[in-house]
This record gives C-alpha cells, structure tokens and sequence, in this order.
C-alpha cells in the first residue's frame, strides 16, 4: 500500500460517514467490546488510523524480514509481533487500546476475535501468545513449523484487518 507524502491514510481506508472511524461495527460487537472495557480489558481512545497504518507497516515488515533471520526463536518473536501490530492496529482504528493491566496480549487477541470473528488465525492468535510465553520466560525451544505458522497467522490476519478496513 502507498502512503500519500504527507502520511495521510490512502483515500480507500474506509471511514465511517464523517471521517474518523471506519464503518461501525456491527450492535452486537459494540456490546462485546462495552463488555471488555468493563472487565478491565480495553479502554476507548480517539480513533487513530495513522497509528492503525504504521502498526499494519510494522507487522508487513516484519513478515517481509522473516527470510533474513536465521535463528527460530527470533523468527518465532518477529512473526508473534507481527500479528500483535495487526491486533494493535485494528484498536487504533476503532478507538481502543489495552487498559495498561496484566494480560494486555491477552486483550488484543479477545479484541481480534470480537472484530475478525472467529477463524482459525484469531484462534492461532491465543496460541501463539501461549507459545511466546513459554519461549520467553520459561525459554522452551520452537521449531520451523511453529514459526511457518506463526508467519501465516500474521499475513492472514493482516489481510483480514486490511480487507476490512478496505486498505
């Protein structure tokens, strides 16, 4: 996707009638979503879709750099963080951000789901988180095929956050 010189989103981001948000979300995911800022999880923020696009431009880079780190749980990291900046992105978006507690990648991967629905990459989401815990404080090893598929949960859910928001 090209950015125009001055970082404004391109002109096919859909935005809702008065620019700002993209096109409402459904009543059903807004209760959803009420639901988690009052458990604690998210909090509302003026939506943002600069910050949307840098978050989508970093998980792109990140996959593209995927063939140029030699070591799995690098990969493994750069891949999880990539579909971490897709989940971060779509709350820019819509207005949200984790509520700064514990559990915060847990927050976006239940903010994915209300927004994505339910498909294998927001449900691969949740175990990748757990696998990435696992790598990064208890220092399991990962293998290529964990890394493939943390790859292919980040393009999938960069596509579908893209395809939503008509990027």
């Amino acid at each position: 996707m090209t950015h125009p010189p001055d970082g404004a989103p391109p002109p096919s981001l859909r935005c809702a009638p008065g620019g700002g948000a993209p096109n409402p979300l459904t009543p059903g995911q807004l209760a959803q979503l009420d639901q988690l800022v009052k458990s604690g999880h998210l909090r509302r923020v003026p939506p943002d879709l600069f910050k949307a696009q840098r978050f989508w431009s970093m998980a792109r880079e990140n996959l593209e750099e995927l063939p140029n780190i030699h070591s799995e749980h690098v990969r493994y990291a750069v891949a999880y963080n990539a579909s971490h900046d897709v989940g971060e992105g779509l709350m820019a978006a819509f207005g949200f951000r984790t509520a700064g507690n514990q559990g915060q990648h847990v927050s976006v991967g239940k903010f994915m789901k209300v927004v994505l629905g339910e498909s294998s990459a927001v449900e691969a989401f949740d175990s990748l988180r757990m696998k990435r815990n696992q790598i990064r404080y208890v220092g399991t090893g990962v293998g290529s095929a964990e890394v493939a598929l943390a790859a292919d949960v980040g393009k999938t859910l960069l596509a579908r956050a893209e395809q939503l928001l008509g990027a």
